[in-house]
């Protein structure tokens, strides 16, 4: 035991000797193997950000969920699109979940603020994937009967003090809830800002608007989009293109319209990610290639400077796998340094960013774990050709150098 302790003091001697000799070199390489850590910690981190936005637009909208949208919906209303090319996907896709879609905003009694009201069918609770906590939905008798119901969210129910069975005042109406529904992510539990800044909305049979504004034609309303959901999502895009044909045939009368699917709202941040995972590994791996190349100058500077104590060590009984260790052990404190290092300022970073950037950059143990790991590798790797060197050393040889 005394035999193996005083074999690991003189090691840990060895090499404090050795990197005390040259303090500029071994800072130099561990502070760009450092940069090199830090900035492929915040690239994976970056990386599951972006993709666990993707999953959650993916989820909140539907994998198998096609929307036609306006293209002039924020810009003013236009005919267009309506209640009968609603009636027209039904017939054409008589399979397939439809939901006609039109909001706007309602003054309700005793409220300073007004409510988004979503004018729709039974079906789009079922196509959102909405889970009802009180009450029911809407159903084909209220579409039928005009039936002046509501279905709310619940964050609309806790702000306004609503609940299942209450009658509500809207635009001078009277509208009795029926249910409160949840929005909340499909996968998981929601967060705190979500239990707190949810959707706020309510939800009526489109067939009573008319008669609640009092317009002309009550068998037609003006939409902002439709949402059609598809029998499994491998076929989402193609059922995507069939909709778009359909409604770009002469006499159809849609207008200017937008196929919308969860992989075309996802594109653009995939796109992202993909540039970002290209420009920032680049910088990363040349940071950690340039700190490998590094350590293996510096190492080989150590071979050639330390000849006459490799000889000298040697002769005195040291084997060549002890040689060999002393260098490597070098390299593998420096990486393991600049790991350290590395970790800590990839931890300051990503809080950093968290404030200037619509992500929340979550470091989690692989993103700490990983990247130290691989620079102490890369390490070991570059440190073998100048140890395997400098065990290869011929002590008479070495005892000649002056």
């Amino acid at each position: 035991m005394l035999m193996i302790v005083t074999r690991i003091v003189s090691a840990l001697s060895d090499l404090y000797e050795g990197l005390r000799s040259h303090p500029g070199r071994y800072t130099l390489a561990c502070l760009v193997v450092a940069i090199g850590v830090a900035a492929l910690s915040i690239l994976m981190a970056v990386s599951s950000a972006l993709q666990l936005r993707v999953d959650e637009i993916t989820n909140e909208f539907g994998a198998d969920v096609v929307a036609v949208m306006r293209d002039n919906a924020l810009t003013g209303r236009q005919p267009g699109l309506s209640t009968d090319h609603a009636r027209l996907l039904q017939v054409n896709f008589q399979k397939l979940v439809t939901a006609p879609l039109r909001t706007f905003k309602a003054n309700a009694l005793g409220s300073r603020e007004p409510v988004t009201i979503i004018a729709t069918s039974e079906d789009l609770i079922d196509i959102r994937r909405w889970r009802i906590t009180e009450g029911r939905g809407l159903d084909s008798a209220d579409m039928r009967s005009h039936s002046r119901v509501l279905v709310v969210s619940e964050p609309q129910s806790r702000v306004a003090g609503w609940r299942t069975g209450m009658v509500v005042i809207l635009d001078e109406v009277p509208f009795r809830i029926a249910g409160v529904i949840s929005v909340d992510p499909i996968d998981g539990l929601p967060s705190q800002e979500h239990q707190e800044n949810g959707e706020r909305f309510a939800i009526i049979p489109w067939t009573v608007v008319p008669f609640w504004h009092s317009l002309a034609n009550s068998s037609r309303l003006d939409l902002d989009e439709i949402l059609i959901r598809a029998i499994n999502p491998d076929i989402t895009e193609k059922l995507a293109n069939n909709i778009g044909r359909l409604l770009a045939q002469p006499g159809v009368g849609a207008g200017s319209v937008s196929i919308v699917t969860a992989r075309k709202l996802v594109a653009n941040i995939s796109q992202l990610k993909s540039v970002i995972l290209i420009a920032v590994g680049a910088i990363t791996l040349m940071c950690l290639l340039l700190g490998a190349a590094s350590l293996t100058s510096l190492m080989v500077l150590n071979v050639r400077e330390r000849i006459t104590e490799i000889g000298l060590r040697l002769a005195l009984g040291a084997t060549r796998r002890q040689i060999a260790a002393l260098f490597i052990m070098e390299s593998v404190v420096v990486t393991l340094t600049a790991g350290l290092v590395g970790m800590v300022v990839a931890i300051i970073v990503s809080g950093w960013m968290n404030q200037w950037i619509p992500l929340h950059l979550e470091l989690e143990p692989s993103s700490l774990i990983m990247p130290p790991v691989f620079a102490l590798l890369l390490g070991m790797v570059s440190s073998w050709w100048p140890a395997r060197a400098a065990a290869g050393i011929a002590p008479a040889e070495a005892m000649r150098v002056d």
